[in-house]
């Protein structure tokens, strides 16, 4: 049987059988003819090819493609690499979603805009973008990075912009140019050299735009609002910026050293003031505060401090209304000068050792002190120079103002009272119920009142304005020897009816009605007992007194019992005062001689006596006469020496 050939390359398949030099001559033919075609520049024009898994297909040269290339992609064709179409292979559109023509006279390629929703789609589709009736949000990572940048980001709408909220404690990574809301202090913050900062809200500003033409010309151009120096502007001619000494500016007028060109475009930005809202709630601390910013006129009527305030120097509120002095920490109360620790009003008395003062608003007012219970009852403690209280005034009121029936008392001891005033007047020491102007409740034995004083003035002075003034001095007391009134040095007097009745002289002595003389004066009062006695024998002796009234002595007693019965004369001894002078008739009595009246004489200046008997001749009573069982009853009269 004869070679056969291939269909595509018309290669030698030798006959079965054949020789093996025709195979040979056969098949180097083919082999031949298979390397002029696989060469670079190869004769081949149309074979199939097919690369297995693993091998690589090397092209030097031009690929050209008629038919269709199957399982290529972009992502198959290395970077740099040509890739050609031909006119009959290129297809009309080329894209995932959009439009893309190519033009093979041109060799152009055109893109047809893709529709809102395929937009939209590529937008949302994992990147962690969020479209919604025009808003758009960036929350979550995009690809593989957490912190995506853009080159530029436009936002448009009449919406807001969501900025990352978290506490302090949740603060990123800081770096410069952060921005955040700090839900812990409630204010905008930022992070800039080094640190975090509030970052206030509600401030803005703006530019005023002009825009001129150029002539060739013209140097002045009247601007849209005042400026007050050429700091305030921006200046630029066809976009470029113009230095501040190319032009000068007063008030709405621009003028520039040179003329600008014919059909330049001059455009002038004019700062406006800036115009500070108000800032949100707690978005302003100490730090946005200068020292010494805050004045009073910046600060509300009333200011309320929840915590302590502290104040450095001297503080002044309303004026004088009060007033801390720091360099001699004093309190003044409507003064700016305390003269003690605390000072009410503008006082006069200077002594730093007042811990207060309290002084009236002017000559003739009154100063007080005063304690209020509830609003019921007051007291009252201060000075007075007005016609109605003078000097020191404690006064007890009610809330009308009149007097307070209760009182004032004076307490120590905790709380034993130790004087009370009541509200008729009445004053008690060591007792609350006086019902007199002055009544003292002694303690045992102590002295109820000591009044005492120098010199020759008055101790004490009782008046009265009426007739009837008295002094009266009364002892319950039987266990006290008396009581005693007098003066020290002067004569004491007593005056009934404006006219003097009986006077103690200082020397001693009582005159009376008005007799001052000495030698007038009655100075001597006593009552006693004395003891009779006989020269002879024993007596027994009763009732026997005296009483003296300055020299005169009256005595009386009753004698019995007599021991001696001799015939000699009675003589009775023990008078209790001398006799003034001899032989005078002393008195008289009665006896048992024959019931007959007796009568005394002492016939010496003595304190002896003789006793007599009889009518008109006086006999001499003996014991003899007078007779046993018998008694003399006698009551005589006699000047004492």
């Amino acid at each position: 049987m004869a070679d056969t050939f291939t269909t595509n390359l018309n290669l030698t398949k030798p006959e079965p059988g054949a020789a093996e030099d025709t195979w040979g001559i056969s098949l180097n033919s083919d082999l031949d003819a298979l390397d002029a075609i696989f060469k670079s520049d190869g004769t081949g024009s149309s074979i199939g090819l097919n690369v297995g898994s693993g091998k690589t297909l090397a092209v030097a040269g031009t690929l050209n493609v008629t038919g269709t290339l199957s399982g290529v992609s972009t992502s198959s064709v290395s970077e740099g690499s040509n890739l050609y179409f031909t006119d009959a292979r290129a297809r009309s559109a080329l894209s995932a979603s959009g439009s893309l023509a190519y033009n093979s006279s041109t060799g152009a390629f055109s893109f047809t805009e893709r529709t809102d929703a395929e937009v939209q789609a590529l937008i949302t589709a994992g990147t962690g973008v969020t479209v919604s009736s025009g808003a758009v949000s960036i929350g979550q990572a995009v690809a593989t990075s957490d912190s995506p940048s853009f080159a530029g980001l436009t936002l448009t709408g009449t919406g807001a912009l969501q900025t990352p909220v978290g506490t302090t404690a949740q603060r990123p990574t800081a770096a410069n140019g952060l921005f955040r809301y700090n839900s812990d202090d409630a204010q905008f913050e930022g992070y800039a050299d080094g640190a975090w900062g509030a970052i206030a809200g509600g401030g803005g500003g703006s530019f005023t735009t002009d825009i001129f033409a150029g002539d060739g010309s013209d140097t002045t151009f009247t601007v849209s609002s005042s400026v007050s120096n050429e700091n305030n502007l921006m200046v630029f001619i066809d976009g470029v910026f113009q230095a501040q000494d190319s032009y000068s500016v007063s008030g709405t007028t621009l003028t520039f050293s040179t003329a600008p060109a014919n059909g330049r475009v001059i455009t002038v930005y004019h700062a406006q003031a800036v115009s500070i809202g108000t800032p949100s709630d707690n978005s302003v601390d100490t730090v946005q505060l200068v020292d010494g910013a805050v004045t009073s006129a910046k600060l509300d009527t009333n200011i309320a401090v929840a915590g302590t305030l502290g104040v450095t120097g001297d503080a002044s509120f309303d004026s004088n209304t009060l007033f801390v002095d720091a360099s001699a920490n004093s309190v003044g109360i409507a003064t700016s000068s305390p003269l003690a620790k605390l000072s009410v009003g503008n006082g006069s008395l200077t002594d730093t050792n007042l811990p207060i003062q309290i002084s009236s608003p002017s000559d003739g007012g009154q100063a007080y002190l005063g304690v209020n219970r509830n609003g019921g009852y007051g007291a009252l403690f201060g000075f007075a120079a007005d016609s109605t209280y003078k000097g020191l005034v404690v006064r007890n009121v009610v809330a009308n103002g009149t007097t307070n029936a209760d009182g004032i008392s004076f307490v120590t001891n905790n709380n034993s009272v130790r004087m009370h005033i009541k509200g008729d007047g009445n004053v008690g020491i060591n007792n609350t119920s006086p019902s007199a102007n002055l009544e003292i409740t002694q303690s045992g034995n102590n002295v109820g009142l000591l009044v005492a004083g120098g010199g020759y003035n008055y101790t004490a002075k009782f008046e009265s304005s009426d007739s009837e003034a008295n002094i009266i001095i009364e002892d319950s007391n039987s266990t006290d020897n008396g009581n005693m009134i007098g003066v020290a040095t002067n004569d004491m007097y007593f005056i009934t009816n404006a006219t003097e009745r009986m006077r103690i002289l200082s020397g001693g002595g009582l005159t009376f009605n008005g007799d001052t003389a000495a030698a007038n004066a009655l100075d001597d009062y006593e009552e006693g007992t004395w003891t009779p006695a006989v020269v002879s024998g024993t007596v027994t002796a009763a009732n026997s007194t005296y009483t003296k009234i300055g020299r005169l002595v009256h005595v009386v007693t009753r004698l019995s019992s007599f021991s001696e019965t001799a015939a000699a004369q009675i003589q009775i001894t023990g008078l209790p005062y001398t006799i003034a002078s001899s032989n005078v008739n002393i008195g008289s009595g009665w006896g048992n001689f024959s019931e007959q009246n007796m009568h005394f004489y002492a016939g010496a200046a003595s304190t002896s006596f003789e006793a007599y008997y009889g009518g008109s001749n006086y006999l001499s009573a003996t014991y003899a006469s007078l007779g046993a069982g018998k008694d003399i009853i006698i009551k005589l009269t006699y000047q004492a020496a």
